[in-house]
């Protein structure tokens, strides 16, 4: 069963006073997972500061090596020492920045799960794959590279994707919602491949590209859509997460199964379908739910956003 997730990336914008206001203002966080990202040196203070807070502070990155004499570097021994149980791998800037390589992340990958820690990935799509209309093909090859030699279970509520497409938001841009949702079914599809369906149906996947204010609600409503990571100037806007958050409830799996688990009949799956799903899909992915169905009535006091 996967729940709605909301990650914020402060990359390099967030001062000490910008993340006391933030953590000083956040909403009290229901059914919906919230890590948040600040710099290496933003760590120390946000772990402090959200102690109370029911967030989750991650790393922008993590280098190879776990010691050694690698100046600016910052290894998984280091974060977790400090108490950091999640990491970025594979995010587009660090790629462009490092020229860091699939195998790469891959690497970084494997020595974090063999160390106990859990890692946000992104897959990228970029105006080139769309102009080569290679989209899907490079697709399904980052994910073979990313996830080579991954045990299947290994990665069962210890990774999340992202699926960030780097053109969204561009003038004259030509994609829509359905674009976004139909990409991310086809990741979703090219996972149940190599993993089977129980652990493709509860990976979460997010969306991380850029959104255009009218779509917020319909985005983070979407069943294909596991939660959305924000990273421009309104990651670190109180009032803009609070909308996400409200949308993010209200089309949330987990907050559903709380509210109906005994008020809604579900029809028994047929035997085609428990053929299909013999690799114990979670109960609650074999059915088709729309969120839209059981939500009218689901209200968020905006008052105390």
């Amino acid at each position: 069963m996967r729940e709605k997730i909301l990650i914020t990336n402060w990359k390099m914008n967030a001062d000490y006073v910008s993340i006391s206001k933030f953590f000083k203002n956040i909403p009290n966080f229901e059914n919906v997972k919230v890590m948040v990202a600040p710099s290496y040196l933003g760590i120390v203070p946000s772990l402090g500061m959200s102690k109370n807070a029911k967030v989750e502070v991650v790393a922008q990155n993590v280098s190879f090596p776990s010691l050694g004499n690698h100046t600016g570097s910052v290894s998984w021994l280091e974060l977790k020492d400090y108490g950091i149980k999640t990491a970025f791998l594979g995010h587009p800037d660090v790629k462009v920045d490092f020229k860091e390589k699939n195998y790469q992340v891959n690497a970084k990958l494997q020595k974090l799960l063999k160390n106990g820690m859990n890692a946000v990935l992104f897959i990228e799509e970029t105006k080139v794959d769309l102009s080569e209309e290679s989209t899907k093909e490079n697709l399904r090859l980052q994910i073979n590279q990313i996830f080579n030699g991954i045990d299947a279970l290994d990665i069962v509520d210890r990774v999340y994707i992202v699926y960030k497409p780097t053109f969204m938001g561009e003038i004259n841009s030509k994609f829509d919602n359905e674009f976004i949702f139909g990409t991310i079914r086809v990741i979703r599809e090219f996972l149940r491949t190599k993993f089977g369906y129980y652990v493709a149906n509860n990976l979460p996947i997010l969306y991380g590209g850029e959104i255009i204010n009218d779509d917020i609600e319909e985005i983070c409503k979407n069943n294909d859509v596991d939660g959305i990571l924000i990273e421009d100037e309104r990651a670190l806007s109180n009032k803009y997460i609070s909308i996400l958050y409200k949308h993010l409830f209200n089309g949330s799996t987990y907050a559903y199964k709380q509210h109906y688990d005994h008020k809604v009949a579900l029809d028994i799956p047929t035997e085609e379908e428990r053929i299909k799903n013999a690799t114990q899909v979670s109960d609650f992915d074999m059915y088709d739910i729309t969120s839209e169905t059981y939500f009218d009535d689901i209200k968020i006091n905006e008052e105390n956003m």
